[in-house]
Parts: C-alpha cells; sequence; structure tokens
C-alpha cells in the first residue's frame, strides 16, 4: 500500500512523453553533423551558374552557312554551262542560294539592281546579320539547348524574312 498516494488512488503507469514529429521528412542531423558536411557538395537548392560560354561557335556556325549558300550560289550561276532558255533553272537556283548567304540583298536592291555599290551594302549587311545570329544563338544556348538549333531556327526566320522582301519587291515592280 505504500504506492497509494494520499486519496487512495493507484500510481499511474510511466509512460513517456509523445515524440514530437520530426520538423521536415527524412532522418535528421545535428548541428554537429551539418558542420562536419560543410565541405561535402551539398544539394542544388540555389540557382546554378549558366554553363560556360562558348566563346566563338555560335558565330562560326552561323558563318558557315552563307558561305555554304555562297558556294552553291557561285557553283549554280557559273560552273554549270548553260545558255538561253537553259540557264533559267540554274539561275533562278543560285539567285535563290544568293539570297540565302545575302538576307539583306532585297534591302539593298539585288536583284533589281545590280552594281558594285549595291552588292557591296548587300554583303556588309548580310554579314552585319550573320554575326548578330552567331552571338544570339550563341547566348541563348549557354542558357540551354545546342548552336545548330538556334541558328537554323534564326536563320529560317531571317530567310523567310528576305523572301517575303524579295516577293514584295517584285510585286511591286510588277504594279
Amino acid at each position: 500500500m505504500a504506492d497509494l498516494d494520499p486519496w487512495g488512488s493507484e500510481p499511474a503507469a510511466a509512460t513517456a512523453p509523445p515524440s514530437a514529429p520530426p520538423l521536415r521528412p527524412g532522418p535528421q542531423i545535428s548541428a554537429w553533423e551539418r558542420l562536419e558536411n560543410l565541405d561535402r557538395p551539398q544539394p542544388a537548392m540555389a540557382p546554378q551558374p549558366l554553363r560556360p560560354s562558348r566563346s566563338s561557335v555560335g558565330v562560326l556556325w552561323a558563318a558557315g552557312v552563307p558561305v555554304l549558300a555562297l558556294l552553291a550560289a557561285w557553283l549554280f550561276l557559273r560552273a554549270i554551262p548553260c545558255s538561253g532558255k537553259a540557264c533559267v533553272v540554274p539561275g533562278a537556283a543560285g539567285w535563290s542560294a544568293g539570297l540565302l548567304a545575302m538576307p539583306t540583298a532585297p534591302l539593298a536592291g539585288l536583284p533589281w539592281q545590280s552594281g558594285p555599290l549595291a552588292l557591296a551594302i548587300a554583303a556588309a549587311t548580310s554579314v552585319a546579320v550573320w554575326i548578330a545570329i552567331g552571338w544570339w544563338s550563341q547566348r541563348r544556348s549557354s542558357e540551354g539547348g545546342s548552336v545548330t538549333r538556334q541558328v537554323l531556327w534564326l536563320g529560317a526566320a531571317v530567310w523567310l524574312g528576305s523572301l517575303a522582301g524579295l516577293l514584295v519587291g517584285t510585286l511591286a515592280l510588277a504594279a
């Protein structure tokens, strides 16, 4: 009867206090363990730096496209021997390839007004456009993606714009 309290009731069984739920799922680590793990790689919680930029890949890739188009234009216009009406198909293919290489040619007046000044303006502005496309492609690919895909998308947009300029110029001259 020594275990009875003064009022005569039985003492309550010794129970452990309820354990608190973990603050976060997974194993809990102590502050000391955190200090020991500081030199180990930590999970990516903060924004990660961008990939190292590719110094000139985009510009070189963008320069390759018009060089190939100029080579094709030269092959169609000079390397294929033709005369009279037989030159229509190679001539059209050559001008189309030249337009792909120099997308600003319609702005300079080519093929309607040919001359050294118009050709120099078209070449200089086209070089500037292709350098801008290469720079933009390189910048966008460093955020994730490939330079090739960026150059092709931007090049296709520029080519469609130059074809539209050629069409508008032709329609304006025909009217």
